[in-house]
């Protein structure tokens, strides 16, 4: 799993609980810091595992938050690029 809402604070605390309860591994990064990168480690964690499916959490894209819309269209960018 890749925790990349690093805009909400506790998310990552979140899903790293659950990450945890199913037993899988969870790569973050500390509040506010940039989703983009903790995606791309990610994927690199997942490659390097041979990971069979990476679940990447992010931010709440409304439509009237265009930071966050861009920021989602960053994160495609990064993985279209790494796989």
């Amino acid at each position: 799993m890749a925790a990349a809402d690093t805009f909400r604070a506790a998310a990552g605390n979140q899903l790293l609980e659950w990450a945890n309860r199913a037993g899988v591994d969870m790569i973050g990064g500390p509040e506010g810091s940039d989703p983009g990168a903790v995606v791309f480690d990610a994927v690199q964690a997942a490659k390097s595992r041979n990971a069979d499916v990476l679940i990447c959490d992010t931010a709440g894209r409304l439509h009237n938050k265009k930071y966050l819309m861009d920021e989602l269209l960053k994160i495609r960018r990064v993985i279209e690029k790494e796989f």
